[in-house]
């Protein structure tokens, strides 16, 4: 069971994704202060927050996640195919999926933890990794670390002002999320800033 500050910092963290999902356009469907199973009601769940697989919005997430885990595309060309797919998505796109991962930690650390949520790291890097493999040309973004950092800074900076900018969005989240879940018609009810 959660004692308080876990919960009150486990609905901060996902406020932030909440918020930054609904700010940048991203199909929230689903939040929860209580840790979730990876899928809910066939949704991807990514901590306690679920986007919606099909939006077109949420492909690169879903696509991350693939890389993440090792699963591969119906090509048969592993993971591999699956990088390729996440090469056709839009710079923009891509870029959405990285601060909708980071704010979740940044609200969490707001709000007085101090702890990084291990998936939302491995699927920023995979996403981050992306950017830089399209701004270098190389398919081992590894071989320019400098790119990977400075594009890891730009994230953290837009994200950082993207939540600046709605925090009162995400103490009000939080603090519904501290009690209950939230779905779809409870987060529009809550007529977020877009």
């Amino acid at each position: 069971m959660f004692m308080d500050r876990d919960r009150r910092l486990s609905a901060f963290h996902e406020a932030g994704h909440v918020v930054a999902g609904v700010v940048l356009g991203l199909p929230v469907e689903y939040a929860t202060a209580q840790p979730v199973p990876a899928t809910v009601a066939g949704r991807l769940a990514e901590g306690g927050v679920a986007v919606r697989e099909c939006d077109p919005a949420a492909r690169p997430l879903v696509l991350a996640l693939a890389i993440r885990d090792g699963h591969s595309c119906n090509d048969g060309e592993g993971v591999h195919g699956v990088q390729d797919e996440l090469a056709h998505e839009t710079d923009d796109a891509v870029f959405h999926a990285a601060v909708y991962l980071r704010a979740g930690d940044i609200a969490e650390v707001e709000a007085g933890g101090g702890e990084n949520c291990r998936d939302d790291n491995e699927l920023l890097r995979t996403l981050i990794g992306e950017m830089a493999r399209r701004e270098t040309g190389l398919r081992d973004w590894t071989a320019n670390l400098t790119v990977f950092n400075r594009l890891a800074d730009l994230v953290e900076s837009k994200t950082t002002a993207l939540l600046e900018t709605h925090w009162a969005s995400v103490e009000l989240v939080a603090a519904v999320l501290r009690d209950r879940d939230l779905c779809r018609e409870d987060i529009d009810a809550l007529s977020l800033p877009t």
